[in-house]
Formats: structure tokens, C-alpha cells, sequence
């Protein structure tokens, strides 16, 4: 955090939990003391529609309320968004890419990106333990993993906080084993 603010922009599409995973970053965030940001920006508010969610972690009081201009961090949930979309734009040269594929090469091919490039295979994650493809909480591990900005431990709280009554006990112990394995794959 060298402003203070650590930046991250996850690419998605609508419906594949970015809104969700960012919620889960800030709560353990927040529980750690930390100040907060985090919003969605939605195009067509359709399930399927590409999306972003932005977060922002600071040690003090976060004064700014503009747009992420330069992340310090992007996640790309769904792959297919490379094809798209330029998912480095809002990134900073020497900033954090994390994104849900097999291959960190072929990342680096296709993005061009010269920074750190992370390459984790949530779909296979999600679909093997939960029997879909909900990725999202293995990137959420992943990025725990590369930035350091929470213990894993505060996320697997959250997660439990936010999921248990809602989705059940066996739900909840699944997307805390895929978020388990994304931090474990890096």
C-alpha cells in the first residue's frame, strides 16, 4: 500500500459472485481494523453482462470516492473477458494480475501485461468440489495468497459469517474448501 490504499478491480461476469467476494474481502478487512471501500458497476444488469467490482483497504480513513484510475490488483474471474476486454488498463505496471485460467504464458500472450502475472484454474477448483463452475471464491483465495492485504483465516470467517444461514452448513464448507485451494495453487 504505498498511497495507503491498496486498489483491486475484479472482472467478471454478472451473477459469478464478483460483488460477492469483494463484500467477503472487506468484512475480513474490516475486521482487522481496516477502512473500506467496495461497489459495483454494472453495464446491462443482466445475469451474464460484464461487470467490475471495485475495492479499496487502507490502514486510515479513505477520503477519496472517485473511480480506480491505477489498481494495484485485477482479478479476472471469467477467462473469456481476455478476449474482450483490456483487463490492464486501470492496472498499474507493476501490479498484481490474477486471473482464472491455466496458464500464466498464455495469460502473459494474450494481456501483453509485463507485471506479476498469477494463473489458477478456478473453474476446475469449483467445478471438482462444489460441481459447478463458481469460481469465484478460489480467486478470492488466490488474491488473498499474492497480495497479503488479509489472513486467509479473517476471509474463512467471513465467509462463514455471511453463508452459513443462508446456504447451509454443507454449501458453506464447500466454498470455504474452493477458497482454501486458490490460496494453495499460488
Amino acid at each position: 500500500m504505498s498511497t495507503g490504499i491498496f486498489e483491486v478491480i475484479f472482472h467478471a461476469r454478472a451473477g459469478q459472485g464478483a460483488k460477492t467476494v469483494a463484500e467477503l474481502l472487506v468484512e475480513a478487512a474490516l475486521d482487522k481494523g481496516k477502512h473500506v471501500q467496495a461497489w459495483p458497476n454494472y453495464g446491462a444488469e443482466r445475469s451474464g453482462a460484464p461487470m467490475r467490482t471495485f475495492v479499496r483497504i487502507s490502514n486510515t480513513p479513505i477520503k477519496t470516492h472517485a473511480a480506480i484510475r491505477e489498481a494495484d490488483a485485477v482479478v479476472v474471474i471469467d477467462p473469456t473477458l481476455l478476449k474482450y476486454l483490456d483487463v490492464t488498463s486501470n492496472l498499474k505496471k507493476d501490479g498484481i494480475l490474477v486471473v482464472n485460467y491455466c496458464n500464466t504464458d498464455d495469460v502473459r500472450a494474450i494481456t501483453k501485461f509485463t507485471g506479476k502475472i498469477f494463473a489458477v484454474d478456478s473453474s476446475e477448483i469449483s467445478h471438482r468440489i462444489m460441481g459447478r463452475n463458481m469460481p469465484n471464491m478460489a480467486m478470492l483465495g488466490a488474491l488473498v495468497k499474492v497480495t497479503g492485504l488479509v489472513e486467509i483465516s479473517a476471509v474463512v470467517n467471513s465467509l462463514r459469517k455471511m453463508f452459513t444461514k443462508k446456504i447451509g452448513e454443507e454449501m458453506t464448507a464447500k466454498n470455504v474448501m474452493a477458497l482454501k485451494e486458490g490460496y494453495e495453487k499460488i
